[in-house]
Formats: structure tokens, C-alpha cells, sequence
């Protein structure tokens, strides 16, 4: 049964003027109601989806920036992977050097080397370029969401810019050929990952900020597995995905190789939420017809065998009941579980030797001898050895031994006191060990 869904963003849950449809908003809000978790995945940042997620209302977790933030539904962080100092600097000096418009997104906000309106006027030009042009309606959305510049920190030199903690370089450009042409250099670089968003833009970041790795993290969070995780997808950064995952569902209009690896396609990403809601009901009302099943069949199992007992005792069993009445043989501890009734752990979690019930942990961590169930601790943590007559055989100050008997036979200056001298004598103590008799309480 599916108990996480990840979905992406711009190709799963937009429409064609960036906002999230009503048929989505209503399926992940299903989703949450049946005790499903549902996270966001996207490449852009908090400010680029701010106005979408705004207007949907969703609450739930989002991975950022190709894997190197999340943050929960409350906007509170999760995770988050920077980039190298060095890398930073290389990346930047590069772009600076090809002259290409990009910004970065760090801890403390947004820097680039360019002001505001350079950066609004070339990604203008880009969004109404001839590839856009055919959609208008998500143009016009997409410039008026460009509200990410409105607190752009501008940066003089690479000093200001390395001092800060960088998660990624966002890079775009109206001129496709641009791009085109640093792109094998920055692939080339050893410490970052190159990113294509689409013919125009492309991002920069950290080489183990992938989303893989954040997922992979979130299903440890929450104790899922592979196999109770959905993956919604029409983007092809999302192929790993669909290679590591057996629940993955392709948006129609994706590209071949995505859909051709995929278990199931989906017209939007709430045909495929409520068709993973659908199969887990039908899931979970087969596995309760099994468990009626299974309990009707012990039933009548164990019905059988009164019968057969009965026969038995009155003399007239047939080998049908006898046969029924014999006990079922063990199976050979090669057939068995590694964990069973008689040897609970055979083999401890480090990789030592094994151990059984007799000799719960034939070795200790600090691999020093072999102790067993008799004597738990044969050596003290300074080397000496003690057994189970002799708990500790020396003091601190190494005086002279005491036992059991006499538990504190010497004091501070090394010679013998009597350590009963002043305590009451019995007859004393007796009167208050005498019970006390109450009268019975009467009307």
C-alpha cells in the first residue's frame, strides 16, 4: 500500500498559467485525508513556486533545487547541501566570463552580479522567445511570477559571494547556442552537477544534491519503503527515479524514454492519486477477505481435529483421523528463519562470530576474551579479573582485599574497626517489630 507520494511540480501539478488545478488541489487533499504523506519535488527555489503554492492552499513537504533543500509543510528546514567554496568561484567566474545573466540562491538570499532590471529584461526576452511564443497564456503567467528579483542582493566581487553559502546557480539566456557552449565545461568540473531545464535555463549545483539522495532520506524519515513510495513525474531529470523505484507514474506528453520506463501513465497528477487510492482500497479489501479466509480455515481445522480426537477416544478413529491427530514434524534448521525461538539473533549486527542462547554474547565490544552466561564480566575495565564471589576484589587505593562477609573490614587509616559496636541489640529492636493489633471497628 502506498504511503508516500512525491510528485513534481511544474510538469505534474501546473497548468498552463502556473498554478496548481483544482482537480489536483482536490486529489492531494484526498491523499492527506487517507493518512498519505505528499511531497513536492521541483528544481526552483521557495520564491519561484511561492505564488502557486499560495494560491492552492496545499500544506506538505517540498524538495528544492534539484535535491539540495527541503523544507516541511510549515516552510521550516529539513535538509539542505551546499556548494563548495572553490566551486562557487570557478562556476561564477565562468558565467562572468561568458557574459550569461544568472543568480544564485544562498542562505542569507539571492546574489548576482547584475541588478534587478538586467536580470527582468534578459529573462523577459527569454520567456517570449520563439520557443514560448506559441503558449502566450503561460509566458505572461510565467513573467509575472518573476517576483524572485524583487530582494536580490547585488555582489561586486567573488569574495562576497564564496563568504556565503551557496545551494545553486540558476542560468538562462534568450540565445539557446549560448548556453550550448559552456555546457561541457561545467559537465567537465569534478565537485558539480549540471542541471537542463529546458533549451534556455539550466541550474548549478553540488554534485551529491540530487533527488534521489533527498527522497531516499525522506523514506527513511518516515520508515518507508520502496515499495510503499509513488513517484509522479513528466520531467526526464526524473528518469534515476523511474529506474530505482517500482511505483512510478509518467504525465501524458512526456518523452518516450520516461513513459516507456514507467509502471503506469496518468493524464494529470490527480488521475494518478486517485487511481493509487482506488487500487490500496481494492488492496485492502482483498487482504481483509484473505485474513476471513485464513481465520475460517483454522476454524474449521481445528474442528476437525475435535473430531478426529473424539473418534479416538471412542474407539472409532478411522486413519484419516489418525492421520490428522499426528504431530507435524520440525522442519531442519536449514529450512528455518535466521531468527527463531531457539537462537533469537545468531549473528551479531558488527559481523563477529556468531553466538547462540547459551552464550548470549561470547565476545565483548572491546574484543577483549570471551565471557558466557556464568561469569558475565570476567575482566574490569583497568584488566584485573573478578567472578561472581569476588564482585570487587580491590579498593580504589589498592588496600587490602574485602568480601562479601565483611564488607568494609579496613578504614582510611589500614586497621580493623568494628563496624556493630554501636548497633542496637536485638532485644531492643524487638518491641517495634511486634505487630500492632487494632480493635475491630464497631457500630
Amino acid at each position: 500500500m502506498i504511503q508516500l507520494i512525491f510528485s513534481d511540480l511544474e510538469k505534474a501539478l501546473l497548468n498552463n498559467t502556473y498554478e496548481i488545478s483544482a482537480a489536483n488541489i482536490d486529489a492531494v487533499e484526498v491523499a492527506r485525508a487517507k493518512g498519505k504523506r505528499f511531497v513536492i519535488f521541483t528544481p526552483r527555489n521557495a520564491q519561484r513556486i511561492q505564488n502557486a503554492c499560495e494560491k492552492s492552499h496545499i500544506k506538505c513537504d517540498k524538495i528544492l533545487m534539484n535535491g539540495a533543500k527541503a523544507i516541511d509543510e510549515n516552510g521550516h528546514l529539513l535538509q539542505e547541501i551546499f556548494m563548495n567554496a572553490e566551486d562557487v568561484a570557478a562556476a561564477a567566474q565562468l558565467l562572468i566570463d561568458q557574459q550569461l545573466m544568472f543568480f544564485c540562491d544562498t542562505d542569507k538570499g539571492i546574489y548576482s552580479p547584475y541588478d534587478e532590471n538586467q536580470l527582468s529584461e534578459e529573462y523577459s526576452e527569454f520567456i517570449m522567445s520563439q520557443q514560448l511564443k506559441k503558449n502566450k497564456k503561460t509566458a505572461k503567467a510565467l513573467i509575472q511570477n518573476n517576483h524572485f528579483f524583487d530582494h536580490l542582493h547585488q555582489f561586486e566581487t567573488l569574495d562576497e559571494l564564496t563568504n556565503r553559502r551557496v545551494y545553486r546557480f540558476e542560468v538562462f539566456a534568450a540565445n539557446p547556442a549560448r548556453i550550448g557552449a559552456i555546457e561541457h565545461t561545467i559537465k567537465a568540473m569534478s565537485g558539480v552537477a549540471f542541471h537542463d531545464l529546458n533549451k534556455h535555463e539550466f541550474t548549478i549545483t553540488d554534485k551529491t544534491a540530487t533527488f534521489d539522495q533527498m527522497i531516499l532520506k525522506f523514506m527513511n524519515a518516515v520508515k518507508v519503503t520502496a515499495g510503499e513510495t509513488l513517484i509522479i513525474s513528466g520531467c526526464k531529470d526524473s528518469l534515476s527515479l523511474f529506474e530505482a523505484y517500482p511505483n512510478c507514474c509518467a504525465i501524458q506528453g512526456s518523452e518516450q524514454e520516461l513513459i516507456s520506463r514507467a509502471s503506469s501513465v496518468a493524464l494529470n497528477a490527480s488521475k494518478a492519486i486517485y487511481t493509487t487510492i482506488s487500487n490500496d482500497t481494492k488492496a485492502e479489501r482483498d487482504r481483509d477477505n484473505a485474513r476471513e479466509d485464513a481465520k475460517m480455515a483454522r476454524r474449521e481445522a481445528e474442528k476437525a481435529r475435535r473430531r478426529a480426537q473424539y473418534n479416538v477416544d471412542n474407539g472409532i478413529a478411522t486413519e484419516a483421523d489418525l492421520e490428522l491427530l499426528k504431530p507435524k514434524p520440525k522442519k531442519a534448521f536449514s529450512e528455518r528463519r535466521p531468527s527463531n525461538d531457539d537462537d533469537k539473533k545468531p549473528f551479531i549486527s558488527d559481523g563477529r562470530k556468531p553466538f547462540n542462547h547459551d552464550d548470549k554474547k561470547s565476545y565483548s565490544r572491546d574484543d577483549r576474551k570471551p565471557f558466557n552466561r556464568d561469569d558475565k564480566k570476567p575482566y574490569r575495565k583497568d584488566g584485573k579479573p573478578f567472578n561472581k564471589d569476588d564482585k570487587k576484589p580491590y579498593r580504589k587505593d589498592d588496600r587490602k582485599p574485602y568480601n562479601k562477609d565483611d564488607k568494609k573490614s579496613f578504614n582510611k587509616e589500614g586497621y580493623k574497626k568494628d563496624f556493630h559496636k554501636d548497633s542496637p541489640k536485638k532485644s531492643e529492636t524487638a518491641a517495634f517489630n511486634k505487630p500492632v493489633r487494632r480493635k475491630p471497628q464497631g457500630k
